[in-house]
């Protein structure tokens, strides 16, 4: 694997016109300490991490500024699963039992979606605005589930997931270009918590009646035959099925590894503007590259 050593956020203004607070970046950094923290390329949850962050510090960066720095693992072929040296497990998403969440871009705040949002929050949906700064797939819906066992289908089919349901196909009809991809997010809670994501993208409206009618059931058919140490699989779906992607164990590494050469690692969004110095695991044959964010 590879060693890279990251300087990612700061609080200085980004090319948002954001900027983090120092107790943000520290937020950030506690979250590290706790939990293996997955990387992914673009912030594309529909492929495989390509690494894991296992150590993150806020420093002193400039005149009175601050960033944070990270410790990335980088996969590489023929790289294996390896625990954590502190014991740590991978984060995945968690909802409570019962919790129903929806995120979408921040693109689709306005009076054109006032009240099917409002509709939503009626029905039990917690609605949260998300600004995404990666420039693919483009704006996304996500819906959060938290379930007990694998009866994913106890929901669907619910008042409020015809709403969902009819949300997304709302935003579909009217912008193709809103709602590029939608992800259907489940913690499934046995023996041990389980992230399911569903991941379609640019869904017409049979894809998306496909999922709520046959996709959820052919599923859960799939989940029994997981991995031991499973921490989160995700699936993909288009017209004519839904097939498991990849997994992830609790160790954060992925059941297929995507190799992204560490010399193009500049062009690769990974949500942090800076520099990054890497090294092999040896510690040999250092370089210094620039992140765009």
């Amino acid at each position: 694997m590879k060693i890279v050593r990251v300087r990612g956020a700061t609080t200085n203004i980004d090319r948002a016109g954001e900027r983090l607070s120092r107790g943000a970046l520290e937020d950030l950094a506690e979250q590290a300490q706790n939990r293996l923290l997955p990387i992914f390329n673009q912030h594309d949850h529909a492929l495989p991490p390509i690494g894991r962050q296992i150590k993150s510090e806020v420093v002193p960066f400039g005149d009175g500024e601050f960033a944070l720095e990270g410790t990335w693992e980088i996969w590489e072929p023929g790289d294996v699963s390896t625990p954590d040296e502190l014991g740590r497990e991978v984060a995945i998403r968690q909802y409570g039992v019962d919790q129903r969440v929806i995120a979408i871009d921040a693109s689709l705040e306005g009076e054109e979606y006032l009240q099917d949002i409002l509709a939503l929050k009626e029905s039990g949906f917690e609605v949260h605005l998300e600004r995404r700064k990666a420039l693919d797939p483009g704006s996304v819906l996500l819906f959060g589930l938290g379930v007990i066992g694998i009866g994913i289908l106890r929901e669907i089919g619910k008042d409020c997931w015809n709403l969902a349901k009819n949300f997304v196909k709302k935003v579909r009809s009217k912008n193709p270009d809103v709602a590029k991809r939608v992800i259907f997010a489940a913690t499934i809670r046995g023996e041990r918590e389980v992230e399911i994501d569903v991941v379609l993208d640019e869904p017409t409206p049979e894809m998306i009646d496909k999922l709520f009618d046959r996709g959820f059931g052919a599923i859960e058919q799939e989940l029994d035959r997981l991995p031991s140490g499973t921490a989160r699989a995700a699936f993909r779906g288009d017209t004519e099925q839904f097939e498991l992607a990849y997994t992830v164990d609790q160790n954060g590494f992925p059941s297929k590894v995507d190799t992204v050469e560490i010399s193009k690692f500049g062009g690769v969004s990974v949500g942090f503007g800076g520099k990054a110095h890497t090294t092999d695991a040896a510690g040999e044959d250092t370089t210094e590259i620039e992140l765009k964010g």
